[in-house]
């Protein structure tokens, strides 16, 4: 249908007891469809969630539409609410203003630092030389041990098999020690959390989209292909092996990632949770990132490939949290040594 004059009308919500009539309705779901078509894209403004049907999930910049279609400005008033042990509770009642100033509608939302994507992170062993959390397990046929891996970023250096300075560390899912870091991210959500809801209850766009669900971490997708890398990255060939040599800081291997960029590791880290978490395809990993990005406002990629390696460690934590399961460095998750070689 196109938007005709009659349509355009609508776009000014009034405050207005008398009840619309029927064509008045029509007419404003069919105004809402046509700037989803003509003004929005597909995981920028709104996206899918894998395995929540297809009902898209409206995102924070469609809200915002929407709410520029309807003349609606945005009043919001924030409540925090101190929660002890440094924890906090943001809660936003968004009301709705008419260019009028005149009060249309509201939203409710709220974040905690409480909630685990926040409260918890992933305690990973340090290298007592250098400081970076890059300690695997060495294999037997080296010497076992403990070695801070080079191309992790780490110096190279080695541990033995009951190092109190290896083994004494807390690994696993660990209480956020730095919990005032993520004040600024819950505050943020707590206000698109309101934003949403406002804007879905005031211009009854439930019917076309859902609530931005942001735990489910899969509010973008991304059509370009790129196959998902289901099988270990070390490859099987009929020709003979040269013997395995020692990991060392001077043994030539792979390219690694650019300083700053996601590395080896942790990209094939995340493909085997990916795998683990039933996304399989590139499309649903991505959304699943683009979610990720999304939470803790980061910018969206195209591929897993453009993440820095701080975005990808934020992934990968996400990631372990929704399976219940923390894989800490000296456990190979890939479960033949493949991230070692």
């Amino acid at each position: 249908m196109a938007m005709t004059e009659e349509i355009k009308a609508l776009a000014t919500i009034q405050p207005n007891t008398a009840p619309m009539s029927v064509r008045e309705l029509v007419g404003h779901v069919e105004l809402i469809r046509e700037a989803m078509q003509k003004a929005m894209q597909k995981g920028q403004h709104y996206g899918t969630i894998p395995g929540c049907g297809d009902k898209p999930t409206l995102l924070q910049p469609g809200a915002q539409i929407l709410l520029n279609l309807f003349h609606l400005n945005p009043d919001p008033i924030l409540e925090v609410i101190e929660m002890g042990g440094g924890h906090r509770e943001y809660r936003f009642t968004v009301r709705l203003l008419n260019n009028a100033g005149v009060f249309v509608g509201s939203g409710v939302g709220s974040c905690s630092t409480m909630e685990s994507k926040y409260r918890y992170r992933g305690g990973e062993r340090k290298c007592p030389a250098c400081g970076k959390e890059t300690i695997i397990k060495g294999k037997a046929e080296y010497g076992g041990g403990w070695l801070c891996w080079t191309k992790k970023g780490g110096c190279g250096a080695k541990f033995g098999e009951k190092d109190p300075a290896i083994i004494g560390q807390e690994v696993g899912k660990v209480e956020n020690p730095d919990i005032a870091d993520v004040y600024n991210t819950c505050e943020k959500m707590a206000y698109k959390r309101a934003l949403v809801s406002a804007t879905l209850t005031r211009t009854a766009a439930s019917d076309i989209f859902t609530q931005d669900i942001e735990d489910n971490r899969s509010d973008a997708q991304d059509p370009v292909s790129e196959p998902f890398d289901s099988t270990p990255a070390r490859k099987t060939s009929s020709a003979p092996k040269s013997p395995p040599q020692p990991p060392t800081a001077t043994t030539s291997g792979p390219p690694v990632a650019p300083p700053g960029l996601i590395n080896d590791g942790q990209r094939k880290r995340m493909m085997f949770l990916f795998g683990k978490k039933a996304l399989r395809k590139r499309e649903d990993y991505i959304a699943y990132v683009n979610s990720t990005m999304h939470d803790f406002d980061e910018p969206t990629v195209l591929s897993t490939k453009a993440l820095t390696s701080r975005q990808a460690q934020m992934v990968i934590r996400c990631l372990e949290e929704d399976l219940g399961e923390v894989i800490p460095d000296d456990r190979d998750p890939l479960g033949e040594g493949a991230a070692h070689d």
